[in-house]
């Protein structure tokens, strides 16, 4: 193996024990999520491993967050909540800050703390309109793309149709001279 190889190889062994973890977090299966968290933070990769690459976010914080609060331990998880919000700040992934400060609003409404609820809840809607508003433009291009797009469907429909109503006069044309060139054969007959 190449070192790069083995560097992406230990990745994604991490990446995958960090999965397990939440898993059998999520399948409320403590013990055995408290052994895949210890294998991920005794790992050196775990370190190197950012919040986000090309394979995808890197949710330690969270995940730990989501472990704390399923055993109990609230305030521990408000705090890693509180840094997996920071280290997505720092790289200004959106996507993830939303997310957190989603859960922290929530978390703190459990938690009886209106107030830091209230206040993340507010920095959330900003956070959203902001990342609404940036992406305004390319929402209305769309838009406006799609309208071109069903405006070139119902123009193709009608040209279908006019061709259509085409055939069916054209077939009535050659029926009725057809029939016209029958009858004048039959008179031509009956005539001599």
């Amino acid at each position: 193996y190449s070192t790069a190889a083995s560097i992406k190889s230990s990745e994604y062994v991490v990446r995958s024990w960090l999965v397990k973890a939440d898993l059998f977090t999520s399948m409320r299966i403590s013990d055995s999520a408290i052994v895949y968290f210890n294998k991920v933070i005794a790992s050196p990769e775990a370190l190197n491993i950012p919040i986000a690459n090309t394979n995808g976010y890197f949710e330690l914080d969270y995940f730990f967050g989501k472990y704390h609060w399923q055993i109990g331990e609230k305030l521990k998880a408000v705090d890693d909540f509180k840094t997996a919000y920071r280290k997505a700040a720092l790289v200004q992934l959106n996507a993830l800050m939303l997310k957190y400060q989603h859960v922290l609003a929530t978390k703190y409404m459990e938690l009886g703390e209106v107030s830091l609820s209230a206040t993340t809840a507010i920095d959330y809607i900003r956070l959203y309109d902001s990342v609404y508003n940036a992406y305004r433009p390319y929402r209305i291009a769309a838009y406006e793309q799609e309208i071109k797009d069903q405006e070139q469907i119902i123009e193709i429909s009608k040209l279908k149709q006019d061709r259509e109503v085409q055939e069916v006069k054209l077939e009535r044309r050659k029926i009725i001279i057809l029939v016209s060139f029958v009858s004048f054969i039959v008179m031509s007959v009956l005539i001599y």
